[in-house]
């Protein structure tokens, strides 16, 4: 330990073996004959310096009292305790700062310790928590129904996650058993105020069901697609649209549906094409065959759109054969209209020259 050997050691001034700045201290111990057991820095042979505990006691010997000292190199305990010394200081400055709510119960259920920011939570200084029951802190359900869970914890010894609301927030506890020697000791968790985290999911999960009412009832017939073609939803018109329920049509590719003729195949894959490099396509016009077998014309616009991280297609489709029967009907029109005052004119033409005959 000290470097010398015991031939060395004897008849040696035992203040060697200290450090300059513990030699008085060392000293004054052996001169006043003082037995209770002190620290101090020791020294090697070679110069090092090491921390020693010295108990000492004076006993005679020999018809002389003399002293006998244990000298004890703490080297490792001193690390130990700095080591230990560190852990507590990371611990009380993680239990200070921690932004969530951490606890930790004895088996009695009484905290023991907890986060600081359980003062704000509650009201009340730490000193004014630690060694409190859920019952005389929280109110009687939310208590009753902690210490319940906690219980659970501690009997089943797995860790439990649950839901709690208290002073009109919302949060999420994950409590666990530690276990020592085999057995649950003490219980462990933290709380997590999420609440706002709840508020934008409501709000979220809100404006989805509108969106989606929007999309279902909307007046033309909305389909949505994937790069690939395969349809992942439509809505009720274009339902009506094509006569299928929509089931029929979700999760099969509208190029193996039978629903276009082959001579639109062609321009459907550019609309995939030109949807998959960002474009969008239309209004074109599409000819669609009805499951029933009759064709339906429809002028359609595509979307590429982002939705859960995914690119999709959203086609618009809208019936025209109302407005091309309407058309063909006036071009018809026109075109016999026209005719008939070809003809008016011809015939007016033939009486004006037969009445200039006459006279």
């Amino acid at each position: 330990m000290t470097g010398y050997s015991p031939e060395e050691l004897i008849g040696m001034d035992g203040t060697v073996l200290f450090a300059e700045n513990s030699y008085e201290i060392a000293r004054s111990k052996m001169l006043n004959g003082d037995e209770k057991p002190y620290e101090t820095i020791g020294k090697r042979k070679n110069g090092e310096e090491f921390p020693v505990r010295l108990e000492a006691r004076n006993v005679p010997y020999k018809g002389k009292i003399v002293r006998t000292t244990e000298f004890r190199d703490i080297t490792e305990q001193k690390q130990a305790e700095k080591s230990l010394k560190e852990r507590d200081e990371i611990f009380r400055h993680f239990m200070e700062n921690s932004p969530v709510y951490v606890f930790f119960k004895d088996t009695d259920i009484k905290a023991i310790q907890l986060s600081k920011n359980y003062e704000n939570l509650l009201g009340l200084p730490l000193d004014q928590i630690i060694g409190k029951s859920m019952d005389e802190l929280f109110p009687s359900d939310l208590a009753k129904k902690m210490i319940a869970d906690d219980m659970k914890v501690l009997r089943e010894g797995k860790l439990k996650v649950v839901d709690e609301e208290f002073n009109g927030r919302c949060y999420t506890t994950i409590k666990f058993p530690i276990i020592i020697d085999g057995k649950p000791a003490y219980l462990a968790g933290y709380t997590i105020d999420n609440t706002e985290r709840r508020r934008a999911e409501e709000t979220l999960k809100s404006s989805e069901e509108r969106l989606k009412v929007l999309f279902n009832f909307a007046p033309e017939a909305y389909f949505m697609i994937d790069l690939t073609g395969v349809i992942l939803d439509g809505n009720i018109a274009s339902e009506k649209l094509l006569g299928y329920d929509k089931m029929e049509l979700v999760g099969k590719s509208f190029f193996d549906l039978n629903i276009l003729p082959e001579k639109d195949l062609l321009k459907a894959a550019k609309l995939l094409s030109n949807s998959e490099i960002g474009k969008s396509n239309g209004p074109e016009e599409y000819v669609l065959i009805k499951k029933d077998g009759s064709m339906v014309t429809a002028e359609i616009t595509t979307y590429r759109v982002q939705m859960g991280g995914q690119t999709k297609i959203l086609g618009i489709a809208r019936d025209i054969s109302e407005r091309k029967s309407r058309k063909k009907k006036c071009k018809l029109h026109l075109i016999t209209g026209t005719k008939r005052f070809r003809q008016c004119t011809t015939e007016l033409r033939c009486l004006t020259q037969t009445r200039k005959l006459y006279k």
